[in-house]
């Protein structure tokens, strides 16, 4: 395989992988949060994707537009790159899927 061809098929990779994350982001609306972040879970186990680093810019990068501002705001500093991917599901699911409080 020429260099050429090998570049050729690096980009239809990055184009299929875009197209999934765009359809997993869809998915969000439709599913609910928890069963949302279950199932991406599910696809970092099925590729192997264990570095935290990497789950937080695939999660951020398919959760949609307005998943991605809110996890933003709810962000101390708005530096969403220094929070762990499990921090910002909890952050997320705590805003979505607020416990019951206690009456005293």
């Amino acid at each position: 395989m020429t260099e050429k061809e090998l570049q050729h098929q690096q980009h239809l990779q990055c184009a299929q992988l875009l197209m999934e994350l765009l359809r997993r982001s869809i998915q969000l609306w439709k599913t609910g949060l928890a069963t949302y972040i279950e199932m991406v879970n599910f696809y970092f186990a099925a590729n192997d994707i264990t570095a935290d680093a990497k789950k937080r810019a695939i999660f951020l990068a398919s959760c949609g537009t307005a998943t991605f501002k809110l996890a933003h705001s709810l962000v101390e500093d708005g530096k969403l790159d220094r929070v762990p991917f499990e921090a910002i599901c909890k952050l997320l699911q705590d805003y979505y899927e607020p416990q019951p409080s206690a009456i005293v």
